[in-house]
């Protein structure tokens, strides 16, 4: 284990792990900052137009301090754009703080329970734990944990055998849902082929197009960030290739 403690101990476990280095984004302070800049760019700029009309050089100086000044109000507008943590990370983050084998409460100060009393709203992430569909972001933040706390802690060896705790890359994580994603879009056509090569009559196989057209859809919106027209061009395609199968096998109407 390391010797460090305090600050360099959390620092060297959120160096270590980007995605729970989470900080606090002080929203109050930082609108508050911003209202007293303006209350004082307010007064600047009626100092400014005087002065201006005595010595465009000094008017000139206060103006770029002044800007220099307004640029905080861009830098929060960017603060505020940071995505927030991950809430397994931060559960995580929480955990190795009161673990006597991990953190063990490194830090005394007021600050010492920032991360437990604020939100996930009220933090942002250096590398927040991502995915570019909803179905790699269900895997990241539920489905990986399940699947540890029934199976992969008793083959994956931990970190740390002291602080037990275990880590697993992202891109395999994303890697398997990207395969389970494969799987399910091809078991939906091959299943509603076989669905109906089994059924003859034409009002059942109607239903069953009509039931796995539902089901393709909506995978497409619960799984993918595909648009609403990529979703109508895919289902329509869906759709056409078991219209073009009813229509070349014979069937029977009863």
């Amino acid at each position: 284990m390391s010797k460090m403690s305090g600050y360099q101990k959390l620092a060297e476990l959120m160096t270590k792990h980007s995605e729970v280095a989470t900080f606090k984004r002080f929203d109050f302070l930082n609108t508050l900052n911003i209202l007293y800049m303006q209350a004082e760019l307010v007064h600047l700029e009626e100092e400014l137009r005087d002065s201006m009309r005595e010595d465009l050089e000094s008017g000139n100086s206060m103006l770029s301090e002044s800007s220099n000044e307004a640029c905080t109000s861009a830098n929060y507008k960017e603060l505020k754009a940071q995505h927030s943590p991950n809430s397994c990370d931060l559960d995580f983050l929480r955990r190795w703080f009161k673990d006597r084998n991990m953190g063990d409460f490194p830090l005394m100060g007021k600050d010492s329970t920032l991360w437990e009393t604020s939100g996930p709203s009220n933090l942002i992430a250096i590398r927040a734990r991502r995915a570019e569909d909803p179905l790699g972001t269900l895997f990241l933040s539920k489905i990986f944990l399940w699947w540890h706390n029934c199976i992969g802690h008793r083959i994956k060896k931990p970190v740390d055998e002291e602080a037990r705790y275990f880590e697993y890359e992202d891109s395999h994580v994303l890697q398997f849902a990207n395969v389970l994603g494969s799987i399910i879009s091809s078991a939906l056509l091959v299943g509603s082929i076989m669905a109906l090569y089994f059924v003859d009559n034409m009002i059942v196989r109607l239903g069953i197009v009509a039931a796995f057209t539902q089901v393709f859809s909506l995978v497409l919106i619960l799984a993918t960030n595909a648009r609403k027209i990529e979703v109508f061009a895919a289902t329509a395609a869906f759709v056409a290739v078991q219209v073009v199968f009813v229509g070349s096998t014979s069937i029977s109407v009863r």
